[in-house]
This record gives C-alpha cells, structure tokens and sequence, in this order.
C-alpha cells in the first residue's frame, strides 16, 4: 500500500490570485473542506481556504501566488498521506485499496485483476480484466460477496460483469 491517497485532480486555475479548481475523488467531498494541505508530486501545499464551486473545490494555497503557477498543475492529482485522510465507517474502502486486487468469482473460482473502480452515478462500478477480456460490474451487495483488504481479494459474482 502507497503512503498516500489521491483525494482530487486539479482540472484548472480559478481568477489571477492562484486559486486552484480540485475535482474531488471522494464519496464524500464534504470531508475536503477541512483541508489543511496536500500534495503534488511529493511537494505539500499548505491550504489556507477551501470553498465548494460547482461540484469541485476552490482551494487557495501560499505557495501559488498566481494564475500562471496555478495552471501549470492542471492536471496533476492532490494527495494526502493515509494516516491523515478521513477515517472510514465499517464496510468504506479507499478506492486505491481495491485496485490490483484479484477479483474470484463465487461460483466456478474463475479469477481476475481489479483493474478501477468508477463512481459514474448511483453506485460504484468495479473495472475488471479475466482471461484477457475487460468487464464492468456495478458494486452493489447482489454483485460483490466479499472484500477482504488483507487476503487483497474480492468475491463477486461474474454473470454480473458486462464485457466492455
């Protein structure tokens, strides 16, 4: 597991002062409003405000002074280290965790590789490669049986998947 967890991809620059637009990679985008620094590329940016903006997050930073620094990190991911990301109810993943992960299915042991997880709408969507072929499941209770983060496996049901 990395140190680090991306919580959002900076999509621009906001005004001339330096401001940052950060698109949140988060169920809950509410817990980056407390942002007290991220990082990019290794190097931490202290946040001195954060402000929702038409679903993504206005964040100023001392260390970006203006529009030219901003744009020049469009983009890159913000991280934060793990030990410091919000802490996850019973049965919440980082969806960093997931990926790479083999992925069983329940009924014939027929294995894959976690390849992404998308949030497209109402529910998580698990991207998965088996037997060379790529497919979407949506990670609803019918489809995925288990997680076990420490046996780095998922049980799911493959009749679920649609081939991509």
């Amino acid at each position: 597991m990395r140190d680090t967890l991306e919580i959002g991809k900076i999509t621009g620059a906001h005004g001339i002062a330096g401001e940052i637009t950060i698109f949140p990679i988060t169920d809950d985008p509410e817990r980056l409003l407390g942002l007290q620094y991220f990082l990019i590329d290794g190097r931490k940016y202290e946040v001195s405000s954060v402000r929702p903006h038409n679903g993504t997050l206005l964040v100023k930073c001392p260390e970006i002074t203006d529009r030219t620094s901003a744009e020049r990190l469009k983009g890159k991911f913000a991280e934060v280290y793990r030990e410091d990301a919000s802490p996850l109810d019973e049965g919440e993943y980082y969806i960093e965790d997931l990926i790479g992960m083999r992925i069983i299915d329940e009924t014939d042991g027929k294995e894959g590789k976690v390849l992404d997880i998308l949030s497209p709408g109402a529910a998580d969507v698990l991207e998965y490669e088996s037997d060379g072929d790529k497919y979407l499941m949506a990670m609803v209770k019918e489809n995925i049986f288990e997680i076990n983060t420490e046996g780095r496996f998922i049980k799911a049901d493959f009749s679920a998947g649609v081939k991509e």
